[in-house]
């Protein structure tokens, strides 16, 4: 399975050049990832980039050798905001990253090697089954996409993907929530690019809905709640947000949300349980006078409030809770179990 490990640049080269020369695939793949240069998200537009302690050659490179003022000048012809990361990324033709969606808008630039890139928009969304908001993969898919296994996510054959082939020179916009897999090309070939993220977290993590709900009453079972088991019944679900991938990016906003909420109330244990009680209306048999059922009816008027902000619909938000639950994702669960240190490299801070 493999993992994230901290290594030296040395140390990375060396794995790499061991691997080339046993030329076989059983060995493990390298692939190297460091944020180069960054700002702080409260920093003001103009403070001076953070770095990791790096050669006056690179440094070099990096602030005369990149076209930043072409950079920005998109930046703010595009209402993309500020430059967030400059991240580095090295192989050896063989690696990839797993299905996934950023927070950031990302310009991606292949320095060399070649990269296939496999792309889909946020209306599939719920049909790569995402990681559960608690699980520290929670921005990828369940889904290995390269050993598709449809009885497991049968949902996943109705994806449409796009697929670029980025050559040395090219760079490819991946805007934020847009779900992807990079694979390396040409085994045992040098393979290096650059992610330039942008935005703003808050503008699309879960936790800027905060700011957006306003209050509102209860999700009850009513009409709408009958046109949302239409849609159910005839595998229409993701029909709800049409062909609008904004709507879709709210939907995926939303179900984080109503997972975060659920966790912070009930802990990670109970959260899918829960959620997946409240979809299916098994709440409704609860006794009236329990805790269970005082907190279900504290979670329906959350849902209230993201009716108001989703467009304002029971149905769309009993729809969004069945695409939540849907093949087992929440309960009984399909995540797998991580075991082990975890490591994470953002704005060169690393933590195991």
């Amino acid at each position: 399975e493999g993992g994230i490990h901290p290594m030296s640049f040395r140390a990375f080269s060396e794995a790499v050049s061991a691997r080339c020369r046993q030329g076989d695939d059983t060995s493990l793949d390298f692939y190297l990832q460091t944020p180069l240069l960054w700002q702080n998200e409260g920093d003001p537009p103009d403070a001076l980039l953070q770095e990791l302690p790096i050669s006056d050659q690179l440094r070099e490179d990096l602030m005369y050798r990149i076209a930043h003022k072409w950079l920005l000048g998109l930046l703010a012809q595009g209402g993309l905001g500020r430059f967030q990361i400059l991240q580095f990324w090295a192989g050896h033709g063989c690696g990839h990253s797993p299905c996934h969606y950023d927070d950031y808008d990302n310009f991606l630039c292949q320095l060399s090697g070649c990269k296939r890139v496999l792309i889909f928009s946020p209306q599939d969304s719920f049909r790569l089954c995402p990681y559960p908001y608690i699980h520290p993969m929670h921005r990828h898919s369940m889904a290995d996409l390269k050993q598709p296994n449809l009885a497991r996510h049968p949902t996943l054959a109705q994806a449409h993907g796009l697929e670029a082939i980025l050559q040395p020179g090219d760079v490819l916009w991946l805007p934020q929530g847009w779900w992807h897999v990079v694979q390396q090309l040409g085994p045992n070939v040098p393979n290096m690019s650059l992610s330039f993220w942008c935005g703003s977290r808050t503008t699309f993590g879960e936790t800027a809905l905060e700011g957006q709900l306003r209050p509102a009453g209860s999700v009850v079972v009513g009409e709408e709640t009958h046109h949302a088991e239409s849609l159910l019944q005839t595998g229409k679900e993701e029909s709800v947000f049409g062909d609008d991938n904004g709507a879709a990016l709210r939907f995926l906003q939303a179900s984080r949300w109503l997972e975060r909420l659920a966790t912070q109330w009930f802990g990670g244990v109970h959260a899918g349980k829960f959620i997946h009680a409240i979809a299916t209306r098994a709440d409704a048999a609860w006794p009236s006078d329990s805790q269970a059922y005082r907190n279900a009816q504290r979670f329906r008027k959350e849902l209230g409030r993201l009716a108001s902000w989703l467009d304002g619909s029971v149905c769309t938000v009993e729809v969004l809770l069945r695409l939540m639950i849907r093949d087992g994702r929440l309960f009984p669960g399909l995540a797998r179990t991580i075991e082990g240190s975890l490591v994470s490299a953002d704005r060169g801070d690393f933590s195991l």
